[in-house]
């Protein structure tokens, strides 16, 4: 089984709340089916997470990032991709504090543009009362570690 490595971003506001984008799975075992996502996608050849992370989050979000430094999370899981492969997944998450940017999709492949179907940012309370699909599935015990670090709590 082929190891599809990826990385995402936790972009946090001032306030404490994520970006998310909501998706739509066009193919494969869970077409039809929505969910909402970190920033983020597959390494490129000879890329690492971390440059896979601000290259990512530059296509997605029009937000450039320098240096994010070592990742908070990593996931490892088999996932079914929209074509039918079955890979094993290798997914690294970073974080990006910011102010609440404006959000861009001119860097969207025409992919994104039909399976992402809008943006949206949550709180923890918004997470933790909601419900349906969220990726990372930890996402609220992620964003309540990471806020209560930056308050000092």
């Amino acid at each position: 089984m082929r190891l599809r490595r990826a990385a995402r971003i936790l972009l946090i506001d001032q306030t404490g709340s994520v970006l998310l984008f909501r998706i739509r799975h066009r193919a494969g075992p869970h077409a039809g089916q929505y969910g909402w996502m970190a920033p983020g996608g597959a390494l490129m050849p000879g890329e690492d997470f971390e440059a896979a992370a601000r290259r990512e989050l530059l296509e997605e979000t029009g937000v450039r990032a320098g240096s994010l430094g070592t990742h908070v999370d990593e996931r490892r899981f088999t996932l079914t991709l929209e074509s039918g492969e079955t890979v094993r997944a290798q997914e690294r998450f970073f974080v990006l504090h910011t102010a609440r940017p404006a959000i861009s999709n001119l860097g969207w492949s025409e992919q994104e543009r039909q399976a992402l179907l809008e943006q949206r940012w949550w709180s923890a309370a918004d997470i933790a009362t909601t419900t349906g699909d969220r990726f990372p599935p930890n996402l609220l015990t992620l964003l309540t570690r990471l806020t209560k670090t930056d308050s000092g709590a």
